[in-house]
């Protein structure tokens, strides 16, 4: 898990990163962590999991940044973090997860860790599947396209996955409320699309796809259920 925690007072950097590592030490992977108290936007991980934002920066406006973020990490989760409680309906522009109060940082982080550790746990699980003698491991979150040609079924993720198995099967199978089926032949993931309607979504390649007549229903009660969560 790649962790970034941006805030331009270092003492709050080194209290959270602390507070952070002994709430998830136990946790089933390992933690990577950047620290940056400047800079903002050179940022170094090639992937980022989970962001601490500091709102109100030195010369910087961090909701804007958190935007920069989303764009780049499609599936980062968002958590502010402020000395300024004004701040937080300004936040709900953003696809944020929670918020800190600096005032109340030791209330606010025991509410905040248990929630994000519940939300890890059931939606950013690695799936392993079997095939050919080896085992996979994929985090359904992470995948971009999935892909059914004959009887062959392709995921394509971190690295394209080819296997046996029908699009329903390994639907079933990683069970992910970010994977929804669009077309006979293929699935996307919700947080790979620009825009989706019910008819077509675009995805952040700028490829734009139609959504089977068969799917189009499914497509908008499902998207509700994610962007409600």
């Amino acid at each position: 898990m790649n962790v970034l925690m941006i805030d331009d007072d270092k003492s709050i950097l080194k209290k959270l990163q602390t507070d952070f590592h002994n709430y998830f030490k136990c946790f089933n992977e390992k933690i990577d962590y950047e620290i940056k108290a400047e800079n903002f936007l050179s940022i170094e991980s090639t992937n980022v999991d989970v962001a601490f934002i500091d709102i109100d920066l030195v010369n910087y406006n961090g909701i804007n940044l958190a935007n920069y973020l989303t764009e780049k990490f499609p599936n980062i989760i968002i958590i502010f973090i402020s000395a300024r409680e004004d701040l937080v309906f300004q936040t709900l522009t953003t696809r944020v997860f929670q918020f800190i109060r600096k005032r109340k940082y030791d209330e606010d982080k025991v509410t905040v860790f248990a929630q994000l550790e519940n939300h890890l746990n059931n939606h950013l699980k690695k799936k392993i599947i079997h095939y050919k003698g080896r085992s996979i491991s994929v985090r359904p979150d992470k995948i971009k396209y999935i892909l059914s040609v004959g009887h062959d079924v392709i995921i394509l993720e971190e690295r394209d996955v080819t296997i046996k198995s029908s699009m329903q099967s390994i639907l079933e199978y990683f069970n992910s409320p970010y994977l929804i089926q669009i077309q006979r032949i293929m699935a996307v993931n919700f947080n790979y699309c620009l825009q989706i309607t019910k008819t077509k979504i675009v995805t952040r390649d700028k490829k734009e796809y139609h959504v089977g007549r068969k799917y189009q229903q499914n497509l908008m009660n499902k998207y509700e259920e994610f962007l409600l969560k």
